[in-house]
């Protein structure tokens, strides 16, 4: 039996929520019912703080599919839309574990995932004046990177709905490692329609105290509709923030081209938001 004095981390675990955050807002779902795959398109997402509300930023995707390959930028904005972060995704249509790059200019930050084939590697930079850390990544089952998340649960999407509640190893790039995280499923009504809500914990003895995370992606369209939990973005004065991220479908538009995400993602990031 476990003993019950052995000590725990230091609770909440943000960097693991705000690194779930990272993973799960990104994905924004984007299957559609009885389609082949996915398609290319341009959405947004909505972010309020989950005490009181408030608008606190928006993320903005643009999805390209070509070749069997796709390409997602995502761009963070202020409440008055200029964008402040900026991260790319690339990788196979259906691979979980995509390359990805991540910058947040108000405070430096940089991190991803790079490489050919095999020969990759995660690296973290918290600010310019911290070196960059990096780190070999070994492959393993179940593995997740990022917005890698949405291609995991459309195939994985009868495994959920059946409750088989699977483990995934999640990679937190500020840890240069993976972890390994419990899916909860279950059932929720939202706006009226059916979801699968999806709860993430960490896989842990000490799971108790790390943050979890909902998801609820609506049961007919398999579409990311809400997320609710700690956020990756930090807000002005560098802390955690818990947040309701809501993807509305009059928020999305399909056929979004290259060249309009090539034009979105030459936009100038700022290094702080006004107001």
């Amino acid at each position: 039996m476990m003993s019950v004095d052995r000590p725990v981390p230091r609770a909440p675990l943000p960097w693991l929520g705000a690194c779930l955050a990272a993973l799960l807002c990104s994905a924004g779902a984007h299957a559609v019912p009885n389609a082949p795959g996915p398609v290319s398109e341009h959405f947004t997402g909505t972010a309020y703080a989950q005490e009181d509300g408030q608008l606190l930023y928006r993320e903005a995707h643009w999805v390209v599919v070509e070749n069997a390959r796709m390409t997602r930028l995502v761009l963070y904005q202020c409440p008055n839309g200029a964008p402040f972060a900026r991260k790319w995704v690339r990788g196979a249509v259906d691979d979980p574990a995509p390359d990805y790059e991540m910058e947040d200019r108000r405070s430096g930050m940089r991190q991803g995932v790079r490489g050919n084939g095999q020969a990759r590697e995660v690296y973290s930079q918290r600010n310019p004046s911290e070196p960059m850390r990096t780190a070999a990544l070994t492959p393993r089952p179940n593995q997740i990177i990022d917005a890698g998340f949405d291609a995991y649960v459309r195939e994985h999407w009868h495994q959920l709905t059946q409750r088989q509640d699977p483990v995934i190893a999640f990679l937190v790039p500020s840890r240069l490692r993976d972890y390994e995280l419990e899916v909860d499923t279950g059932d929720r009504e939202f706006e009226g329609s059916r979801m699968l809500r999806l709860r993430l914990k960490l896989d842990a003895w000490y799971g108790f105290a790390a943050p979890s995370i909902q998801l609820l992606y609506d049961w007919n369209e398999r579409r990311l509709r809400l997320y609710e939990g700690l956020s990756d973005i930090r807000d002005s004065a560098g802390g955690s923030q818990r947040v309701r991220i809501e993807f509305a479908a009059r928020d999305r538009k399909t056929g979004t081209t290259a060249a309009e995400q090539a034009e979105a993602g030459r936009a100038e990031l700022v290094s702080r938001c006004e107001g």
